[in-house]
């Protein structure tokens, strides 16, 4: 089958790779055998929306596949096509994979007060199959689908299941950390972040910071010897080393959605750095209360974080076995879920 693969290639971020890199394993556990096309519209610089180019999509493509990713999100979405009407006329079959809203802090997109007009919510109509990573952008899409729910899926992100170390690594650390300075929320909150990285270093525990990108990488080697922490720095290359490098920690402290899907990999309870709606749409999937696992990245300055880290980990050591259990069950039914969006990409091609 031959997939034109709306995605991000030149993003470095480890997440974003580990995504790409899951697509053809999708297919494969379903016996299906892709030819898959990367094209960028996004950071290329000679990108060109696909508006008046359906001819020459239905010559090169049995599908065209968005995501896994933030692709719900404005502006990513709206760089499709210029004028929106462009989703309803594409020829070959649309899916979505492992796609989502993104709703920053301090930059809301009120998905819910969405009609039907919109960019996102024609993109969603248009599909023959969507797969969703969380509940929230579930409602969004079930929402644009009406009574076509049947092409949705509540499926999390395919790249879950290639972090999935077997058998699970040893315990080496008490702690995986992950904190990036430059992204586009956390740059605006580095102090708090700091802090942060020195409450942790206060509770005593093993520390294994792990970074998502070179620069991620850089920033947390320049901060780890100029604040003295002690931590082991490391940064994986694609899916199945983070999830030896996450998995090999009893707990984690992450910011970015998939160094959460990662600890979900390997069954690993953490707490999230809140900097986007999605943070806390994952954690309620797992915790009745997820509030009690998330730190507001924006809230940060003004908690004293000496007590609310060392709070925080407390709560995922007490209830370890039943963030395990709840990992793992959430584990399975998205794997149940990716198979059934699979089989409704292959009912539409």
């Amino acid at each position: 089958m031959r997939v034109l693969h709306l995605c991000r290639p030149a993003y470095d971020n480890l997440g974003e790779a580990a995504a790409i890199a899951s697509v053809e394993p999708m297919f494969a556990r379903q016996g299906v055998a892709i030819e898959r096309t990367a094209l960028d519209l996004w950071d290329a610089p000679d990108a060109r929306m696909l508006d008046g180019r359906g001819d020459e999509i239905a010559e090169r493509a049995d599908l065209v596949l968005i995501g896994p990713g933030g692709f719900l999100g404005p502006r990513l979405i709206d760089r499709v096509f210029a004028d929106p009407a462009g989703w309803s006329r594409l020829k070959t079959p649309i899916a979505f994979a492992g796609a989502g809203v993104v709703a920053s802090i301090g930059r809301p997109v009120w998905y819910a007060a969405l009609d039907q007009g919109a960019p996102v919510m024609r993109a969603l109509a248009a599909a023959a199959a969507v797969g969703v990573r969380e509940a929230g952008s579930w409602l969004l899409a079930a929402r644009a689908l009406g009574d076509r729910q049947d092409r949705l899926t509540l499926a999390g992100c395919p790249s879950i299941p290639t972090a999935r170390a077997e058998p699970a690594p040893a315990k080496t650390h008490d702690l995986a950390l992950e904190l990036p300075f430059t992204h586009e929320v956390c740059r605006n909150h580095v102090a708090a972040m700091l802090d942060l990285a020195r409450a942790v270093r206060a509770t005593g525990r093993s520390v294994r910071w792990v970074c998502h990108s070179q620069l991620d990488e850089e920033q947390a080697v320049g901060v780890n010897a100029r604040l003295g922490l002690g931590f082991d720095v490391i940064r994986p290359r694609d899916a199945a080393e983070a999830g030896l490098a996450y998995g090999a920690c009893r707990a984690g402290l992450v910011t970015r959605f998939h160094a959460g899907l990662f600890c979900l990999a390997g069954d690993v309870p953490f707490g999230m750095v809140g900097y986007d709606v999605k943070c806390w749409r994952l954690m309620a999937m797992l915790a009745d209360e997820p509030h009690a696992y998330v730190l507001a990245i924006d809230r940060l300055a003004a908690m004293d974080l000496g007590a609310e880290v060392p709070a925080l980990l407390e709560r995922l050591a007490r209830g370890a076995t039943s963030f395990a259990t709840a990992e793992a069950l959430l584990r399975g039914y998205f794997e149940r879920e990716t198979d059934r969006f699979v089989a409704r990409v292959l009912a539409a091609v």
